[in-house]
C-alpha cells in the first residue's frame, strides 16, 4: 500500500500525519470499508485529527493508563481475569 524509510532515531509519531492521509487516500480506492489501526506512539491529538478529518474509523492501542485501568478493573475480574491485563 505504502511505506516510508524513517530516520534511525525519530519519534514513533514524525511524520505520521502526512503519512497516515496519504496511506488513506491510496487504500481507500482499493476497499468498500476501510479502518485504521494505530499503536501507542502515534495516538496524539493531530494523528487523530488527521485520520478522523479523512472519514475513516480507528482504533488505537494507548500507555498504560491509571484512571482507564481502574474503570476496567471490574470488567476483568467479571470476565475470569484476577488481574488486568498488561
Amino acid at each position: 500500500m505504502h511505506a516510508i524509510l524513517r530516520r534511525g532515531n525519530c519519534g514513533s509519531a514524525e511524520s505520521m500525519v502526512r503519512f497516515a492521509r496519504e496511506t488513506i487516500r491510496k487504500c481507500q480506492p482499493l476497499a468498500h470499508h476501510l479502518d485504521v489501526r494505530i499503536d501507542a506512539g502515534l495516538v496524539n491529538g493531530r494523528v487523530l485529527d488527521a485520520i478522523n478529518d479523512e472519514g475513516v474509523r480507528l482504533v488505537g492501542r494507548i500507555k498504560k493508563n491509571a484512571v482507564l485501568d481502574a474503570l476496567a478493573h471490574g470488567h476483568t475480574l467479571f470476565c475470569g481475569l484476577s488481574e488486568p491485563r498488561p
